[in-house]
């Protein structure tokens, strides 16, 4: 018996241990790329200028908007039937990859067509075929399916070894074109080259690893994934949609030069968005356990969340409130000083992005997760009626305004108007006021 307890004792250990390294890998993986790709951003911007950036953000941003139809929202539902289901993991990864390797093909021929119209029937020939090309990096969706066993395995550190060599090759060209002052084109080429030599990459993996799984077909299974994936494909599109929608319709609406300047406003203040969601990784688990246990000690525990996130994107916010045309000018240059208003403006989105972020572990301990695709779509539908009224007079400072409208409404706001969300919309508004801290927490507050 003491002999089963030590080794359910080490396993345990041995799980805690291959968990935490995913996630150190994983952190890792982010850190670098957030970093560096900072820095060469601004690099890019100020060759490129205003215009050609604006052009390259707008034809990326179209395309983006589609990723989330060539996902299929199966990333996660993938994941955990390896888990759940080891045995059938021929069939679970083939059938994915087939799913994956039509849709993309049928997503990448459509945008390509609109791509080919586009140069044949436009002066903007620089525009459409930085389209061609980056539509054409869609393709290589099918190939994530390796990057899924690896996951599900908890040995996403091979995948990550990839993704950084893939990442340092693509940074190293960049300085080389840089350098080299080469065309806009260019830059496009090493977009669809990142996305090449990722997929590759997983191939590569794939075969050194001798992992254990042929790509096999099963009709079944392709049912019953996508039975349960569409809600996950619409809220990934809600998603995109409120991250993308800005910059679309500044360029149709504006011109590309216009999305330039937004863009390089944006990249300042949306660097902070992952901060909360390192912190809920970390203080969630505590935060379900609690509601086992003790009511009144779980919803102490969301408030003190509430309250330290709201504390620290102020603690963000309010600095670059005061420097962000200095800060501007210092990254980008005079080129890009316009960028200062919409930075004073769209930082203060990092508030509401942090309360709405901060309530998520509520939800899933609620079972309420149903809700959180209706509040990320309405707070989406409503940036695309404030932006169609406010891009065409304000231009980028209207899409700022937009966006910071509409994360209030969706990370605050909408709580008020459903009786499930009310409670905890009284907790985010209580937390707001540094003042005034409710003494008592229950399932009436």
């Amino acid at each position: 018996m003491f002999k089963r307890l030590s080794l359910c004792k080490k396993q345990l250990i041995g799980e805690q241990k291959a968990i935490l390294s995913n996630i150190s890998w994983l952190s890792f993986e982010y850190t670098v790329r957030m970093i560096i790709g900072f820095f060469m951003s601004a690099w890019m911007a100020r060759y490129l200028g205003a215009a050609q950036l604006g052009t390259l953000n707008y034809a990326g941003a179209i395309i983006v908007l589609l990723h989330p139809l060539s996902k299929l929202g199966l990333d996660t539902l993938v994941i955990r039937s390896l888990v759940n289901f080891p045995q059938e993991k021929n069939k679970i990864l083939g059938t994915v990859f087939w799913l994956k390797l039509v849709i993309s093909s049928i997503i990448s021929l459509g945008l390509i067509a609109t791509g080919v119209y586009l140069f044949l029937g436009t002066d903007n020939t620089e525009f459409s075929l930085i389209f061609l090309i980056l539509s054409s990096s869609i393709l290589f969706q099918a190939f994530e399916v390796v990057n899924f066993w690896f996951s599900a395995q908890v040995q996403s550190k091979y995948i990550v070894a990839i993704k950084i060599l893939v990442f340092i090759v693509v940074t190293l060209s960049k300085v080389a074109l840089l350098i080299l002052q080469v065309p806009l084109i260019y830059f496009a080429w090493i977009i669809f080259g990142e996305a090449a030599l990722e997929a590759s990459g997983f191939v590569l993996v794939y075969q050194l690893k001798k992992c254990p799984f042929k790509l096999e077909w099963n009709t079944e299974i392709a049912k019953s994934l996508l039975h349960e994936s569409w809600p996950l494909i619409l809220s990934g599109l809600s998603i995109i949609l409120y991250m993308k929608t800005d910059l679309v319709m500044l360029g149709s609406i504006v011109g590309e030069e216009a999305v330039g300047i937004y863009s390089s406003a944006t990249k300042i203040s949306e660097i902070w968005y992952f901060i909360p969601n390192i912190i809920i990784a970390s203080v969630s688990p505590s935060i379900y356990a609690a509601k086992e246990k003790n009511k009144k000690q779980y919803y102490e525990k969301i408030k003190d969340l509430l309250s330290f996130l709201i504390r620290l994107s102020l603690m963000i916010s309010l600095p670059i409130l005061f420097t962000a045309s200095p800060l501007i000018l210092m990254i980008y240059g005079p080129e890009y000083l316009a960028a200062g208003t919409i930075l004073k403006i769209h930082i203060w989105a990092t508030l509401f992005v942090f309360m709405g972020t901060g309530i998520s572990p509520w939800f899933i301990a609620e079972k309420l997760s149903n809700y959180s695709f209706w509040i990320t779509f309405s707070g989406a539908l409503l940036n695309i009626i404030l932006n169609i009224f406010l891009i065409p007079k304000y231009s980028g400072v209207g899409a700022a305004i937009s966006t910071v409208i509409s994360q209030l409404f969706s990370g605050f706001l909408i709580n008020a108007f459903f009786s499930q969300t009310r409670i905890v919309f009284r907790l985010q508004l209580n937390t707001l006021n540094p003042l005034k801290f409710p003494k008592k927490i229950n399932k009436n507050t």
